[in-house]
């Protein structure tokens, strides 16, 4: 890989010579790190990040990835932002969001999630950005951000767990598999006995967070208690606490194993939350 992101940079350098080429990892939630490119035109503050390990899983030559990576960049190398904005607390409070992480990820403002019930996860705040229709992107918080604004850490964090409770969205396991096969709901039980909790924003994107906002709402449904199923960085499943209900624990090692993108994983474990 590494030998792979060499040589896109130098074909990168060789062709965009009024830009500045930078390889800028970045974290996911479940601990794994991505190798993304950034670009940034001279005198510009705007620096469109794309990422290689695609390019590279499918065989890609360095040739095909330069000239991919080009025409992306030719896309979206003029975005409509206003990064002003950014220094001002009060236009960036309503676009705070927060992520579910897995601890081992690399994050210099976070709130540990033990608290609810995830012993092995971290709670990230992130600012979200809009770019136009259908496009965007997130700036991670750092400390020197708190510093900028003037604001603590716990602070942020609660400002964004506020933000996601809102868009937090809670579906019948039966009206989800409807909405996304287009299948009748008919064909998924008549009552389903577990829910799927996300998003309402980005197509639900990191919606894994909803486990943590939702936590009232969910107390209310199961008084007997719950188990959370988190199914992929962007959703999780709850299923009541019920007796005769399996090996939760081994049925999300397989999934994640057989089904999910490695990238998407975010934790093998199965979160009991007691009534």
């Amino acid at each position: 890989m590494q030998n792979f992101v060499n040589e896109v940079v130098s074909g990168l350098k060789d062709r965009l010579t009024d830009c500045e080429i930078t390889v800028m990892p970045k974290d996911l939630p479940n601990g794994l790190t991505k190798t993304g490119i950034s670009i940034k035109p001279n005198g510009s503050n705007i620096a469109p990040t794309i990422y290689l390990d695609e390019f590279y899983n499918h065989d890609f030559s360095v040739t095909d990835t330069v000239d991919a990576i080009i025409g992306l960049y030719e896309k979206h190398k003029n975005p409509n932002i206003n990064v002003e904005w950014y220094s001002d607390f009060e236009q960036v409070r309503p676009q705070l969001r927060a992520r579910l992480y897995n601890k081992s990820t690399k994050a210099e403002v976070f709130r540990s999630a033990k608290e609810y019930g995830f012993d092995d996860l971290i709670i990230v705040p992130y600012v979200n950005v809009n770019m136009g229709p259908n496009e965007g992107g997130s700036i991670k918080v750092t400390s020197e951000h708190c510093k900028l604004w003037d604001i603590s850490v716990d602070e942020v964090i609660d400002i964004a767990l506020g933000n996601v409770a809102r868009l937090g969205k809670m579906q019948d396991m039966a009206d989800f598999m409807s909405e996304n096969t287009g299948m009748p709901r008919e064909m998924f039980g008549e009552n389903s006995f577990m829910n799927i909790i996300n998003l309402t924003e980005n197509n639900g994107q990191y919606g894994a967070i909803s486990a943590v906002t939702c936590r009232s709402q969910l107390k209310e449904m199961y008084p007997d208690g719950y188990y959370v199923i988190p199914s992929s960085i962007h959703e999780c499943i709850i299923v009541p606490m019920i007796d005769g209900i399996g090996d939760l624990t081994e049925m999300v090692k397989i999934v994640n194993a057989e089904e999910i993108a490695h990238e998407e994983i975010l934790s093998d474990h199965v979160y009991e939350v007691a009534g």
